[in-house]
């Protein structure tokens, strides 16, 4: 396997990025919510699809889209939701690639032109200029980018996660 592959492979690794944040109030999480598909996780570690969240301190009530029903449930039993964000995980997919490219481009940039590169009647077959190296690896990053980090990004998408209820972060009682 050459290095490339190795490199493609650990950037692809990269690609599913989740940003916790801690509840802080209920007409943000409201807001941010409205309209969305968001993942609840419970207490007991079970997972509930839900749209149209509406949390309050003590009841949080939803539109279960695979029901086709209204639900409703304690605002204590709810540990976490989850949005997923698409188009984000597209860009933060192809956002490593494109880095890479970008300093590949750059060292050859730095590399300068390799002996013979534009001379006339030079017959090597690898002589690149500077400017041409810099392209080379410009391609190579977008190219990577929009193989493989564009689809898997957004196939896996960008998570939000809201934490309502953390036990660790609940103080301990003895």
């Amino acid at each position: 396997m050459n290095r490339q592959t190795v490199i493609a492979a650990f950037l692809v690794l990269l690609v599913g990025c989740t940003h916790t944040r801690q509840f802080s109030n209920y007409d943000e999480i409201n807001s941010v919510t409205r309209g969305k598909v968001v993942k609840i996780r419970l207490s007991d570690g079970n997972f509930l699809k839900a749209k149209d969240i509406k949390i309050m301190p003590d009841s949080t009530f939803w539109f279960e889209p695979d029901k086709g029903s209204k639900q409703a449930i304690s605002t204590s039993q709810i540990n976490e939701l989850v949005l997923v964000n698409r188009g984000r995980g597209a860009w933060e997919g192809f956002r490593p690639f494109l880095i890479a490219g970008g300093i590949l481009g750059l060292i050859g940039l730095a590399s300068g032109d390799d002996p013979g590169a534009g001379e006339p009647g030079w017959e090597g077959f690898f002589a690149f200029s500077a400017g041409e190296k810099a392209a080379l690896g410009l391609s190579l990053g977008v190219g990577y980018g929009v193989v493989f980090g564009l689809p898997i990004g957004a196939a896996i998408g960008s998570k939000d996660k809201y934490i309502l209820h953390n036990k660790d972060l609940l103080p301990k009682v003895e």
